[in-house]
């Protein structure tokens, strides 16, 4: 019960800086965690929660947290769109998103600006080799400042299309020939060789 009188509010939806749009990299050991926001800056949890819909705005989940974990969904799109609302909130799972309503007033978010989540097409990890065997490919040092070292020892890294990607599964740079390379924001990243038959994945720390 409000103590004040409640008002809905219009609002948008989208991630930290009002990026709208993520690809991640399912099911591959690495959490693809994402902010949550509203462009009302209303709480979470009490009059406002975030709706998980498929593609087609059909709602999924009701979410009353701030950051949400995509790694393990199984639709290749995914969006997130807010309602503010008073009183109890009645869910329509399985229907329009429209559909879900509360006991007081409430007020869906705009079409103009949602957070679009999309499986990424470029992860490509088919099988992992251990990096610390004979004939394989290091990057070295790492933590780094940035710039990083490829160490191949017996192997012709001619032979291998490289790629380095954020930990969301985007495509940062192809480095593909190169026996170094520069990387300016601080993160975790992905480094990804790919050969005829295996591909060599390790994860490096820019600080």
């Amino acid at each position: 019960m409000c103590r004040r009188r409640c008002v809905c509010v219009e609002s948008l939806t989208a991630s930290t800086d009002w990026v709208t749009e993520f690809e991640v990299c399912v099911s591959d050991g690495i959490d693809d965690v994402i902010e949550l926001k509203n462009s009302a800056a209303v709480p979470v949890g009490f009059n406002y929660a975030f709706l998980l819909t498929d593609e087609s705005g059909n709602l999924l989940e009701v979410l009353l947290d701030t950051v949400y974990n995509f790694e393990n969904t199984n639709l290749e799109e995914q969006r997130v769109y807010g309602i503010s609302y008073s009183g109890q909130l009645f869910p329509k799972y399985g229907e329009d998103r429209l559909n879900t309503t509360a006991s007081g007033c409430s007020i869906h978010s705009g079409d103009d600006l949602f957070l679009r989540i999309r499986k990424s097409q470029e992860c490509g990890i088919t099988s992992t080799e251990e990096l610390d065997e004979p004939g394989n490919i290091t990057v070295y040092p790492n933590p780094s400042d940035g710039n990083f070292s490829i160490d191949t020892e017996d192997v012709e890294l001619e032979k291998f299309d490289a790629k380095v990607y954020s930990i969301n599964g985007q495509l940062v740079q192809d480095i593909t020939g190169q026996s170094s390379f520069f990387l300016e924001d601080s993160g975790v990243y992905l480094i990804q060789f790919f050969g005829q038959d295996r591909v060599i994945t390790t994860k490096v720390i820019v600080r």
